[in-house]
């Protein structure tokens, strides 16, 4: 599945022009999207103790913080957001 969901993001990078394999970083062989990453160090990252906060059945937090990372231009930025709302979309259709 994380393959399958790296090649619809690749598709949806080659709509704006962007090459960069595998964009999407998983966590473990989740579906579960940690990073997403364009090069030269271009991404949104999740903050990390937001994993523990989901995995960990007795917390109450289950709210996940993305902080973006070199997003120096507004076309960088609207292409992350555009992969991270293609990954969100895809996510609720595995879901359910």
């Amino acid at each position: 599945m994380q393959e399958r969901l790296n090649w619809l993001a690749e598709q949806e990078l080659d709509r704006f022009h962007a090459n960069f394999p595998s964009p999407l970083r998983f966590y473990q062989d989740t579906c579960f999207v940690n990073e997403l990453y364009m090069g030269d160090g271009r991404s949104i990252v999740v903050n990390s103790g937001a994993i523990g906060n989901l995995l960990r059945q007795d917390s109450k937090r289950k709210d996940v913080e993305y902080h973006s990372s070199n997003s120096d231009t507004s076309r960088t930025a609207y292409v992350l957001i555009a992969l991270f709302g293609m990954w969100v979309k895809y996510a609720d259709h595995l879901r359910s």
